[in-house]
């Protein structure tokens, strides 16, 4: 394996990590519907305040969401159009109850927190 597949693979297997935690989870899954204001995605996902903040900096460090300040209200939303289509194809690989045969940019993700991907494996 050369060095750029193996830094190519690295990169890869970053990506993944970040869809592995079921608060980060969350957060996507809500902001694949828009964009949200910060206290909106505490409010529908019921992470607190501090947990929050922590997974919104690791998801906006590794590129795949950004803020905007209007005043005082700080939203996110994806940072590009590829990585909310990215995004949504990899929900739509987790989530067992979404049909095996959907277009990913027709799916509308609701509304929920992450305790639904906690387990991706059937029962």
């Amino acid at each position: 394996m050369s060095g750029s597949d193996r830094a190519s693979q690295d990169a890869l297997i970053e990506r993944l990590r970040l869809y592995g935690q079921s608060q980060r989870l969350a957060i996507l899954t809500l902001l694949v519907q828009g964009p949200c204001s910060v206290s909106a995605i505490e409010r529908v996902t019921g992470i607190g305040q501090p947990a929050l903040s922590q997974q919104l900096g690791e998801l906006r460090r590794a590129g795949l969401i950004a803020s905007t300040r209007v005043a005082r209200e700080v939203s996110y939303d994806f940072a590009s159009g590829s990585e909310r289509a990215r995004a949504i194809i990899i929900l739509t690989l987790l989530d067992p109850a979404l049909p095996q045969n959907a277009n990913p940019s027709a799916i509308r993700f609701p509304a929920r927190g992450g305790a639904h991907f906690a387990s991706i494996l059937p029962d």
